[in-house]
C-alpha cells in the first residue's frame, strides 16, 4: 500500500475547519505539494494557506501567502 497525501487549504478569515477544509488526496508528495502551492498563489489568492498531510495526517509541507 503506498502513503497518500492529503491537503487543506483555506483563506485565513474563512476557516471551514478541519475536513472542510480538504482539498484531495493524492499518491505522490510532489503533486501534492504542487497543488497545495497553486492554492497559495498570488495572483489567483484562492488561499491564505495551505497544508500537505501524510496518512498518519502529520503536517509534511506548509504554504503560507501572506
Amino acid at each position: 500500500m503506498s502513503e497518500r497525501y492529503y491537503v487543506f487549504a483555506c483563506k485565513d478569515y474563512y476557516p471551514a475547519g478541519g475536513a472542510k477544509d480538504f482539498i484531495d488526496s493524492f499518491d505522490s508528495l510532489d503533486v501534492a505539494i504542487n497543488v497545495a502551492n497553486c492554492l497559495c498563489e498570488v495572483n489567483r489568492c484562492r488561499s491564505d494557506f495551505s497544508h500537505v498531510t501524510n496518512s498518519n495526517m502529520e503536517i509534511v509541507y506548509e504554504n503560507y501567502s501572506r
